[in-house]
């Protein structure tokens, strides 16, 4: 039997995220007064992640299109000429 079969790495990700962590410590200080930030801000390491995934998700969609329009009328100009 070949013992790279036989071995095997099994990695699970159980537990929480420095982000979890960080939003769990923060309403505990907000709770029970040792902070006076927003809840926005308490929050913040849930949002804040997702928000910068979404805002370059649309950058890259808005600048695909972009693209795709100035191809288009480059082969519509490209048509043009050509009759």
């Amino acid at each position: 039997m070949d013992t790279k079969d036989a071995t095997k790495v099994i990695i699970n990700k159980n537990g929480i995220s420095m982000f979890g962590l960080l939003t769990v410590l923060l309403i505990i200080l907000k709770l029970t007064g040792n902070i006076t930030i927003s809840w926005w801000w308490v929050f913040a390491p849930i949002w804040i992640p997702w928000t910068i995934v979404l805002g370059l998700m649309a950058i890259i969609l808005i600048g695909g299109l972009i693209i795709c329009v100035i191809i288009l009328i480059a082969e519509e100009y490209e048509n043009r000429k050509y009759k």
